[in-house]
């Protein structure tokens, strides 16, 4: 299992992946404009989130994220295996609402 350090890089490479080529190509693809509209909000809300993160004392955040590190670790993977399944675009907006739902609760820790 990843420390919280290699979390935050993980968190990192993981929202900079949303914004990809394929993953952008898939998006522009879709025909569902409400799957469209909600993945862009997501990926915002989670591109806000970890910007959020990064302006605080990093080991404030450290500390935070101790705390949620297993749920943590496995929304990171799980986005990250949703990434790589670029046509299973429900799958890529369920995760990041996941991803991006734990990055909030970490703002009301403490």
């Amino acid at each position: 299992m990843p420390t919280t350090n290699n979390l935050l890089s993980q968190m990192r490479t993981r929202v900079l992946e949303l914004y990809s080529p394929a993953i952008q190509i898939a998006f522009e693809t879709e025909t569902d404009e409400a799957k469209k509209k909600e993945f862009l909000e997501q990926r915002e809300s989670c591109r806000n989130y970890l910007y959020e993160l990064e302006l605080q004392d990093l080991q404030e955040v450290l500390a935070k994220m101790q705390l949620l590190k297993t749920e943590l670790h496995s929304a990171i993977q799980s986005l990250g295996n949703a990434i790589q399944n670029v046509e299973n675009t429900v799958g890529i907006i369920e995760s990041i609402k996941r991803f991006s739902g734990i990055i909030a609760r970490l703002f009301t820790i403490f």
